[in-house]
């Protein structure tokens, strides 16, 4: 699902109509104008509407129902934007650059981390959706947020996308990241109000988190002999 902006004065101007039932308004204006009225505070019953726009209540409600439905997905997905502060010189390094470099974690040390994390996905936590969700909300309610994460539709494929892609025990473990490590990008994640799903599970985002989330378990993983003697020859 898309959308393109509608400037409010040709929302306006094709609202000028008198619609009646014999002339009902097609349904694109109907959209756009409950849309722009929604945005600037001013709300529609569904008997005001059909009689402003010549449809019956039922299609009415209808665009209503989807209206709201799409604007909150709308406002989701455009108020999460980490601000481009997060890449300024002197703040946490933008998406993909880890921190302190290869020279803070070695290379073999993190992936043999991210081994651990998402190779016992299978076991630790359940793949299903419903199961990973509850895992987040559990972990989300240990860290004193109570207020349980309701999985709507658009959260559930982006989770079930990450799941996939990447294991059910990375995504927990990205949230047990954001909420608990003390990198820069984490506490900047939490002090901004970006502890959210429609942040950590964001396409282009997820991997770098997967990666430091990685990193964070590498540095409390103690290393071995043998993971020095590899980290030694991978150097």
């Amino acid at each position: 699902m898309t959308w393109h902006p509608a400037p409010l004065d040709l929302v306006r101007e094709a609202d000028r109509e008198r619609w009646t039932p014999e002339r009902p308004a097609p349904t694109l204006v109907g959209y756009l104008v409950v849309w722009a009225d929604l945005a600037e505070g001013r709300r529609w019953t569904k008997r005001k509407l059909s009689k402003h726009l010549g449809w019956t209540e039922w299609r009415a409600r209808e665009v209503l129902s989807r209206v709201k439905s799409e604007q909150a997905d709308w406002t989701s997905e455009t108020l999460d934007v980490e601000p481009a502060e997060e890449a300024s010189p002197g703040n946490d390094p933008p998406t993909g650059v880890i921190p302190g470099g290869s020279g803070d974690v070695p290379p073999i040390a993190r992936a043999r981390a991210r081994e651990r994390l998402t190779s016992t996905s299978t076991s630790r936590v359940s793949t299903s959706t419903s199961a990973v969700w509850e895992s987040v909300n559990a972990l989300r309610a240990e860290h004193g947020l109570t207020r349980a994460l309701k999985l709507t539709k658009g959260r559930r494929v982006t989770l079930e996308a990450r799941a996939r892609e990447h294991g059910a025990e990375a995504v927990v473990e990205v949230w047990r990241w954001a909420l608990t490590s003390e990198s820069k990008r984490a506490a900047y994640l939490r002090e901004g109000g970006y502890v959210r799903p429609e942040t950590l599970h964001r396409a282009s985002k997820f991997a770098s988190y997967s990666d430091l989330a990685a990193e964070d378990a590498a540095r409390a993983t103690p290393t071995s002999g043998g993971d020095a003697l590899d980290t030694f020859l991978d150097t």
